[in-house]
């Protein structure tokens, strides 16, 4: 019987754990009252847009070239889900951006709001 020899696959792994370097906004401004900052403070100790960034960049790499309505789409069932998403994916591709793990492509029709829109695509390194 002959031996066959395969080579391993190497493809990218979209749920490695991914460190980014991303200055998120403030989450109050100076003008906002004192619940707003404290808010503020343990959304950022909850490091619960850390988790939303993951997960938007993992849904980009499994669909490259989508809108941020067509990704919420992907991601949500039903309309009032989808809403949710699309916030999340509205506030986090933007930050994934400016940090360097994502790039935009030339603006095309959404398939979901029938609007010009940016597609997203990951950088790979």
């Amino acid at each position: 019987m002959r031996k066959r020899n395969f080579k391993r696959m190497e493809q990218a792994d979209i749920f490695e754990q991914v460190v980014l370097d991303v200055t998120p906004p403030p989450r109050a401004r100076k003008s906002d009252p004192l619940t707003s900052h404290i808010a503020a403070r343990e959304y950022t100790r909850s490091r619960r847009a850390d988790t939303q960034r993951a997960m938007v960049l993992a849904s980009v790499k499994m669909h490259p070239g989508s809108t941020s309505r067509e990704l919420a789409g992907f991601a949500a069932t039903d309309e009032l889900a989808r809403a949710r998403v699309y916030d999340v994916f509205h506030r986090r591709l933007p930050e994934l951006r400016d940090s360097g793990a994502l790039r935009n492509g030339e603006a095309r029709k959404c398939r979901i709001s029938g609007r010009a829109s940016l597609p997203w695509y990951p950088i790979f390194d």
